[in-house]
This record gives structure tokens, sequence and C-alpha cells, in this order.
């Protein structure tokens, strides 16, 4: 039996004893409403802590509303992590407008602050996708998704600049990846050390990322 059976409430579909139903939404409102407040609790008790229970309670909905939308916990989670992926893509197309060949470190500087940023705003749900996001099948596949996606909107900035036109797709792809890497691994060290600064982070992944791609992004774009 699996858990959206399990989980189902049988010969009743009303309210939880003691709840009252919220009112009716319609359905792109319901979803927002329940992955705003599953966020919440999830960044509070963690995954395996988080009940569909208390999520229907606290949106005032029955456990069947929550599977019919999502089909599981898992699949609530997900759309958790989505959700923030979205946001977070959203805040470096806005980092990166305008961007141009001749301020590319400062925007690559000020889009990596931007992630770390961000991660400081969600660092309960940050540290829950590092620590019990693997224990998760469909947290797992989002935060393979989402490295993709990232990786694909660094390097459709990059592809976005004509003067770096020559660099080859293959070296934009793996220097992309690289960064994502450098990026991930350096937020998960800061969740041990909340003395390290997003700016520090910044500059550590900077350091070990730009200073050489700098170098390799001029022998591109020198004159001939």
């Amino acid at each position: 039996m699996d858990e959206r059976t399990a989980n189902r409430p049988r010969g009743r579909r009303g309210p939880a004893p003691g709840t009252s139903r919220g009112p009716r939404l319609p359905r792109a409102e319901r979803e927002a409403q329940l992955i705003q407040v599953a966020e919440e609790i999830f960044s509070v008790h963690g995954y395996h802590g988080t009940t569909m229970e208390a999520v229907a309670e606290a949106a005032s909905v029955t456990k069947p509303v929550i599977y019919d939308l999502f089909g599981s916990k898992d699949g609530l989670l997900a759309a958790c992590l989505a959700k923030t992926r979205a946001e977070l893509f959203a805040l470096l197309r806005e980092a990166w407008r305008g961007l141009t060949v001749n301020d590319l470190e400062a925007g690559f500087r000020i889009g990596i602050l931007t992630f770390f940023r961000f991660i400081d705003t969600h660092a309960a749900l940050w540290h829950l996708i590092a620590v019990e996001g693997p224990s998760s099948p469909g947290a797992y596949e989002t935060m393979q998704e989402t490295r993709l996606l990232h990786a694909r909107e660094i390097a459709a900035t990059f592809n976005s600049l004509p003067s770096l036109s020559k660099i080859p797709p293959v070296f934009v792809e793996g220097l992309s990846e690289g960064v994502i890497g450098a990026c991930e691994r350096v937020a998960a060290w800061r969740s041990t050390r909340p003395d390290v600064t997003a700016e520090f982070a910044t500059e550590l992944v900077m350091m070990m990322t730009w200073h050489g791609m700098s170098q390799f992004v001029e022998q591109f774009t020198a004159s001939p």
C-alpha cells in the first residue's frame, strides 16, 4: 500500500475533527496556498517530521485535497523546491539584466552573492535539502533538475554576450557546472559556520572560479 492510499481518510472526506473547511479556491490559488504553508512546516520540522495532517490542518483543508494536487508528501516537497527555484532564477535574471563583457566580473560576483543571500533567507529549507533531500526521491529529482537549469542559466548569460561567442559551448557548459558545484559546497559548509557572511562566501567562490575563468575568457575575447 503506497503513502497516498495508506494516508487517505476512510469513509470521510470532510474537515478533520475540530477544524473548519477553508473557502473554496481556484486550483492554482489552492496550490500556491498549500506550497506556502508546507514550506513553513517543512522548514520547522524537516521532511520526516512533517505530516500531511499538519499541512492540512494549517491550511484548513482535508488531506485528500493535498493528495489530489500533489500526489504525496514527496510531491509536495518537490513543489516547494520548484517554487523556490523559480524565485532564485528570477533574482539571478534581474541581477544579470543589462550585463556586458566589460562588467562581466562584477556581474559574476553579484550573481554569486545573490545566490548566497537567497540561501540565507531560506536557510531552514536549504538545510532540509542538504541533509534530508537525498531521502526524498521527489526532492532529489527536483534538485538535480535545478542544477541542470541553473547551469543553463549561467551558460545562457555567457552565450548572450556577442563578444563571448567564440567560446566553445562545451567549455561554457563545463564552467557553469563547476561554478554551481563550488557554490553548493560552500553553501553546505556555511551551514556549519554561521560566522561566514554571504560576502565572504562570494569571494571564496570568486577565488576558486572567476580568477581562473577570466584568463580563459580573455583567451577567446582577445582581438585577433
